[in-house]
């Protein structure tokens, strides 16, 4: 299902971002075209000239054109739907197909002689269609590790920022929640959360408000918000969860493994992984001291 799918991060479809993609693509696709004629517009003039350059320049931006339409409708999608990994391949493929057709209808239009019949025009869209992939995949390829770049150093700073907004777990403090931009999102009060669930690339935070249980959605994952909430009574117990002590009543073990039970009415009980078990009941049976000497 797609629902089990791992969406794809947030800096393919940032406005400047696609702005960066469309200017590299234009000018590696110019450089392309003009040096090695891949669709044969070079045979419409006896040498090569500036006129020659102005026709592949007009007939590159016609392409460009197409592929930025693409990119702000995939921009669109994105902020109103989770947008996954197989969409994004398949948007892809959907851009290559548009622009080969493209070319190859801008070839045939001038070229109709040398392509009689219906094979020699899957021909040519075949050939279209080999050299968009060499057009557009260099830059494609390299803005991704640009971007990728990019995310990394952004999570790894705003990782350093953090430790300095997480408050110790017994204070009355507040919780700045942010995105994997590094954008302030929401802010709750300690006491009133109570637990993390992963959800893909996004967390779920549920929290009390009102004396009714409320659920935020937040880009971002629970590796990086259980770095930064390493201090507090906020504590990873699974790979797709973190609970918060101040909620946590009893932990116990029975035939189907280890669960947290919480004092929010109504609240499944929480799994605790192997992997957390040792230092999940360990950190409850000290917290748990601290806050009775209280």
């Amino acid at each position: 299902m797609i629902a089990n799918k791992k969406t794809v991060p947030s800096y393919f479809t940032e406005t400047k971002n696609i702005l960066w993609l469309v200017i590299f693509t234009a000018v590696f696709g110019l450089a392309f075209v003009n040096i090695y004629n891949p669709f044969g517009w070079l045979d419409f003039y006896d040498t090569y000239s500036l006129w020659y350059f102005v026709y592949t320049s007009v007939l590159v931006l016609s392409g460009i054109v197409a592929l930025t339409i693409s990119r702000i409708l995939m921009r669109a999608y994105a902020k109103r739907h989770p947008f996954y990994y197989i969409q994004y391949f398949v948007w892809l493929l959907g851009e290559v197909a548009l622009l080969a057709l493209l070319y190859s209808i801008i070839s045939l239009v001038f070229k109709y002689d040398e392509f009689p019949g219906i094979y020699n025009v899957i021909q040519m869209y075949k050939m279209a269609l080999g050299n968009v992939v060499l057009i557009i995949g260099l830059p494609y390829f390299i803005s991704s590790l640009y971007f990728a770049l990019q995310d990394k150093n952004k999570r790894l700073k705003q990782a350093e920022n953090d430790k300095h907004e997480i408050t110790h777990p017994l204070d009355s403090s507040v919780i700045v929640f942010r995105d994997d931009k590094g954008v302030f999102r929401i802010s709750i009060t300690i006491e009133n959360i109570i637990c993390l669930e992963a959800a893909d690339n996004y967390v779920s935070i549920k929290y009390m408000n009102k004396g009714k249980t409320s659920d935020f959605l937040l880009r971002n994952t629970l590796r990086t918000l259980s770095r930064q909430l390493d201090k507090t009574a906020i504590v990873r117990c699974h790979r797709s969860y973190m609970v918060n002590f101040e909620h946590a009543k009893v932990i116990r073990r029975d035939k189907a493994g280890i669960y947290i039970e919480m004092d929010v009415e109504g609240l499944d009980d929480i799994p605790v992984s192997k992997t957390y078990n040792k230092d999940v009941t360990e950190r409850f049976a000290n917290y748990s001291s601290v806050k009775n000497r209280e």
